[in-house]
């Protein structure tokens, strides 16, 4: 599941060479390159050198490689941010994001209308009231 280790290394940032993963992090195929990450479903042990990978005491090298008690168990272990905690806005959040701008701005268009429109009322009404005012006989002498 190479594919999905080298998903993990892009998406949190880990710096790899080299990322494998396995859901239970207790078998895995060997690391080749350096640094190297082994991945589980939670979280995450980097190697930086083929050294620090090979004296490793929790990890077993035969023709696979093998970590009895899954590399959670191992003092390096590193969890994945949680999708909580993340700093990253998600996409749904992202949109209703974007659905409140808009209708932030077009809340402020339709105020500007309203504005223009009382703004017009007031012209007309002082308008019909002067024409009223010019219309009507003066008092009576």
């Amino acid at each position: 599941m190479a594919a999905i280790g080298r998903q993990l290394n892009t998406k949190h940032g880990l710096g790899a060479e080299h990322a494998l993963y396995r859901r239970d992090g207790k078998w895995f195929h060997h690391l080749k390159h350096f640094p190297g990450v082994l991945c589980d479903e939670n979280g995450f042990v980097l190697f930086q050198t083929e050294d620090e990978y090979k004296q490793h005491p929790g990890l077993q090298h035969a023709q696979d490689l093998h970590a009895p008690n899954g590399i959670a168990a191992f003092l390096g272990y590193t969890k994945f941010p949680s999708k909580e905690s993340s700093n990253k806005p998600s996409a749904a959040m992202q949109a209703l994001k974007a659905k409140y701008a808009a209708l932030e701005a077009e809340n402020l268009r339709l105020h500007r209308r309203i504005v223009k429109l009382e703004a017009q009322l007031i012209s007309a009404r002082n308008a019909t009231i002067a024409r009223r005012e010019n219309a009507s006989p003066g008092p009576a002498r």
